[in-house]
């Protein structure tokens, strides 16, 4: 069993655990679950403050696609900034 799955499971209130309870509680037949083997590492920072930055980003451009919440957030401003820095097509969001 991959211990990944272990925190799912389990009755922690944790965003992800949270979610797939959530989730499936309104219809049996739904199986809401983690694809970890579909997983990509979108970015890799040795500092704490540039991942959570660089997370935020990432997930605010992934929308409803996120079951969780950032560390930080961005104002329209600093998001605009950030992603036409970044060569992000969409910075006008």
């Amino acid at each position: 069993s991959d211990k990944r799955f272990l925190g799912v499971r389990g009755d922690s209130l944790d965003n992800l655990p949270k979610h797939c309870r959530t989730c499936n509680a309104g219809d049996k037949k739904r199986q809401c679950k983690p694809l970890f083997e579909k997983t990509t590492i979108l970015f890799r920072h040795r500092d704490q403050l540039v991942r959570e930055l660089m997370e935020a980003f990432h997930m605010r451009i992934s929308g409803d696609t996120c079951v969780s919440q950032t560390s930080v957030r961005f104002s329209d401003r600093e998001f605009c900034f950030l992603a036409k820095s970044l060569g992000y097509a969409g910075g006008d969001t």
